[in-house]
């Protein structure tokens, strides 16, 4: 019973970020999150770079 209502809440908790972070990019993007975007990028495809290169 106690780890249903756990998972409920998380899964509240998630959807309500998910709802937050669609907002925020209706809203229109500053030019420093695009930047974290692009950082993030590079980091995930140098990754994989890694990752078939071994």
């Amino acid at each position: 019973m106690a780890v249903s209502q756990l998972m409920q809440n998380l899964t509240k908790q998630l959807l309500h970020v998910r709802e937050r972070k669609t907002d925020v990019m209706q809203e229109g993007e500053t030019a420093k999150e695009l930047n974290y975007e692009g950082e993030d990028m590079q980091a995930t495809s140098s990754a994989q770079n890694r990752q078939t290169s071994v």
